[in-house]
């Protein structure tokens, strides 16, 4: 058995099913969405930033360039240098010294950015402007990008793309060198190393928008820093591994983070300058709307759910009382009503169920009422057996005196009337199988053959296979009756009667045709609206139809066709009713 659920079990689900499920599916949608857009956007952000970015640092270290080159020309200062080198009192030459560092501050008043400016003179001795050499002279003069700067005079070559005495380079300085063309007979420079601090792109990398969350790293080819924003970021991740890539944008995951990454190369350098951002961190304002949304939508369910239980208390109550009281309505007393008060639609229901009572009490009397009248026709039916029986009994004997006497006539005659007869009384069961409804239909022909002498051909067609089936007792014998009283009566020709059975659309069909008088259209529409009282036990067609849909339902019953002095057909619709199917229909 299905076990039925309440009606607020119901409505709870299908809130969830139409409204929460759909709420959480399109938010996770849109949440995803929303990720993907804001993606987007960094994506299309970080690249105007890197190739800007790329750009600025591109025209700092022209500046860079330009700053290397203009003091490696500037006669004044080489002058000073060589009269510097020359000098031997110690106070001019401190005085040389300073005036020499006044013009370089003159000449680079624009920035704090530089560390250190050394002047190498040739075969040897320097001159250092603010931080001095803290290596040999001797090593510094041996190193490869000092003999590449030999053969490129006049060349601005920037050092980070050599390994300075072997050590490892410090990420927070770039380095420049020039040497100056040896031409001019004044000019004993043989080389000028320039240092600056990385702060002097601090402008350029501090208009990043996501500083505080990702990392703006700039690297040589070889993956070393030159300059990072932050530290924390770019030290989860391989350099070396994202200078590799051919993408320009790309992700790279490790054990704990997910990276978005974008890179650009600078312009006529082998720098890189590269975008780090962890993902949680770029989608942490998302997560947090998604969070907050979660929270509050769990607000409205729980808000929801107060009003659901304080809403259903004020339907499910009432009508869990109006059940209640239905169950208790017992001995059959449907004069009890429900006095069960309630909301307007409560009111209504037990109104209309008060009114449903007080119609079932009254069919309920009216079907009683209908039962004693049924007791008492039942009861003349039996007084009417008595009749029959005595009548059979009269026959058997007149049968038994009509042997004796050898009157073959009247004992045939007698014995089809007692078999009709039996075949009226004999059984309580109001079915019979179409076999021996006809031969009760045959016993009533011999009689009236009899009657009518040869006039009258009864002919039968129809399957063997449906004779075994079941129909109510005498409803063939009516019809024959009134197509031998009605069709074929004083006739001048012999009448034929044609008795048909077949199976259709799983029904049972029995045409019983004549070739007699027939019947007019006005009769034959007034038929079924007129009882027939001529015939047998004045049965007539009415009866027939009467009783067939009462067993069976009005698709079933008889139907009749007629031509004025050429023929009539009436016409059986009957269930196939086998043996063990006839229970239901008792």
């Amino acid at each position: 058995m299905i076990k039925k659920r309440s009606m607020s079990t119901k409505f709870i689900k299908a809130f969830i099913l139409i409204i929460i499920i759909p709420v959480f599916i399109i938010n996770f949608t849109l949440n995803n969405l929303y990720k993907k857009i804001l993606l987007e956007q960094y994506t299309q952000g970080i690249k105007e930033f890197s190739q800007e970015s790329a750009m600025d640092i591109h025209e700092e270290i022209k500046k860079i360039s330009l700053g290397a080159a203009f003091v490696s020309h500037d006669e004044e200062i080489i002058k000073l240098l060589k009269k510097w080198r020359h000098e031997e009192e110690e106070v001019n030459k401190f005085n040389l010294s300073k005036e020499i560092d006044s013009k370089l501050n003159n000449i680079f008043n624009f920035t704090d950015s530089v560390d250190s400016i050394i002047f190498f003179f040739r075969e040897k001795d320097f001159y250092y402007h603010k931080a001095p050499l803290l290596v040999n002279e001797e090593n510094i003069r041996n190193e490869k990008w000092y003999e590449e700067a030999l053969k490129n005079r006049d060349k601005v070559i920037n050092l980070d793309i050599f390994n300075i005495n072997g050590q490892k380079r410090n990420s927070n300085y770039i380095s420049v060198c020039i040497s100056p063309d040896p031409v001019r007979k004044d000019n004993e420079l043989e080389m000028i190393y320039f240092k600056y601090k990385t702060t002097i792109f601090k402008p350029i990398y501090s208009k990043y928008k996501y500083r505080k969350e990702g990392e703006v790293i700039i690297a040589d080819e070889d993956g070393n820093k030159i300059i990072s924003s932050q530290g924390n970021i770019g030290a989860k991740v391989n350099i070396k591994e994202i200078l590799k890539s051919k993408e320009e944008f790309f992700t790279e995951t490790t054990e704990e983070n997910k990276f978005y990454i974008i890179k650009d190369k600078i312009k006529n350098t082998d720098w890189y300058i590269i975008n780090i951002i962890d993902y949680e961190v770029l989608t942490r304002d998302v997560r947090k709307l998604f969070g907050l949304f979660i929270a509050t939508f769990f607000l409205i369910i729980v808000f929801y759910m107060i009003f659901s239980l304080i809403f259903f208390k004020e339907i499910v109550r009432p009508i869990k009382n109006l059940i209640h009281t239905m169950k208790n309505i017992d001995n059959f007393n449907y004069s009890i009503g429900i006095e069960e008060n309630g909301v307007m639609e409560i009111e209504e229901l037990k109104e209309s169920y008060n009114k449903m009572l007080r119609r079932i009490d009254r069919l309920i009397r009216e079907r009683d009422e209908k039962e004693k009248e049924r007791s008492k026709e039942e009861i003349k039916a039996l007084q009417a057996q008595i009749n029959p029986h005595f009548l059979y009994n009269t026959l058997n004997s007149i049968r038994l005196m009509s042997m004796i006497t050898k009157v073959d006539s009247i004992k045939n005659m007698t014995d089809a009337f007692m078999k009709l007869l039996l075949g009226t009384f004999r059984s309580t069961n109001k079915y019979v199988t179409l076999h021996e409804e006809l031969e009760n239909l045959k016993n009533y022909i011999y009689i009236m053959k009899v009657r009518y002498g040869d006039n009258i051909e009864v002919k039968y067609n129809m399957e063997e296979s449906l004779k075994d089936l079941y129909l109510i007792k005498l409803i063939l014998q009516p019809i024959v009756e009134n197509s031998i009283l009605h069709g074929l009566n004083d006739m001048n020709r012999k009448g034929i009667i044609c008795i048909k059975a077949y199976s259709e659309d799983k029904n049972l069909i029995i045409e019983v045709i004549d070739n007699g008088k027939g019947i007019d259209e006005n009769q034959l529409k007034k038929l079924f609206t007129k009882e027939n009282k001529d015939g047998f036990n004045k049965i007539g067609v009415i009866n027939v139809d009467k009783r067939v849909k009462l067993n069976f339902g009005e698709k079933y019953g008889l139907t009749i066709k007629s031509k004025k002095n050429h023929y009539t057909i009436v016409k059986y619709k009957l269930p196939i009713i086998l043996e063990s199917e006839g229970e239901k229909y008792e």
